[in-house]
């Protein structure tokens, strides 16, 4: 009896286990993705360079896959980057079965200033008979080459008023050097200024700390100034040397 009890036992875990087997894969299926009701196809290169103040296309081409159902595609696109901006050749557009259609993306590169690269991101909402069936993304890197307009005025503001030969970069470089020169003047003036005032009192701890720190704040002022107004030299110094300061 007992015996019949334990070969009944091992039976009733083998069909257990054998059922987990079975069931398994098909429990997996049922929980996996989401099917896809559109394709998005890359068609092109998403990451490209572009001058200051010029724009740069993406493109991507989208293809309804529902075997039986029109789909409609909503298309947004984002980017946070300071002075870039972006828009879209078509907010929404209707799909038939199998249709494709091309969407692009126009990103404007700031001419100023504003930062070097940005990041674009085009979400993708598709719908089906009024319902949300599907969510996609894609984005695209652009980075500027060369520098911005701001680097041919004199500290990135004004136009360069100097005569002909200096009419040119040579002469905003050499404006540009000359006033970070003389605002480094300027602040060694103010320190001296507050180490004679400091001196007058009883302790000589100020007068310490401003003698120290005097000369490394006015070379660093002033070093500072030399490497922004390397900019005005943009198209005599290779990029590499120039990303390096």
């Amino acid at each position: 009896m007992a015996e019949a009890h334990n070969r009944l036992m091992i039976s009733w875990v083998a069909l257990v286990f054998a059922a987990i087997v079975l069931t398994g894969p098909l429990s997996s299926s049922s929980s996996g993705e989401t099917p896809e009701f559109m394709q998005i196809i890359e068609i092109d290169n998403y990451a490209k360079e572009v001058h200051a103040g010029e724009s740069v296309l993406y493109n991507w081409t989208l293809r309804n896959v529902d075997s039986g159902a029109n789909l409609t595609i909503e298309i947004e696109v984002s980017i946070a980057n300071e002075g870039w901006s972006a828009d879209l050749s078509t907010s929404s557009v209707l799909l038939e079965t199998d249709e494709l259609t091309t969407i692009t993306a126009t990103v404007h590169a700031p001419l100023e200033r504003g930062d070097l690269d940005s990041n674009l991101t085009v979400v993708f909402k598709v719908y089906e008979d009024g319902y949300l069936v599907q969510i996609s993304s894609d984005s695209a890197y652009t980075e500027i080459i060369g520098a911005f307009a701001s680097a041919d005025k004199v500290l990135g503001y004004f136009e360069n008023p100097l005569p002909d030969p200096l009419d040119n970069e040579w002469g905003v470089f050499l404006l540009d050097v000359i006033i970070w020169l003389a605002i480094a003047f300027g602040i060694a003036y103010v320190m001296d200024g507050v180490v004679a005032v400091t001196r007058r009192s009883a302790s000589m701890l100020d007068d310490i700390i401003l003698g120290i720190i005097r000369t490394p704040v006015l070379l660093l002022v002033f070093a500072y100034g030399v490497v922004q107004s390397l900019d005005a030299l943009h198209k005599h110094i290779p990029l590499n040397l120039r990303d390096m300061v």
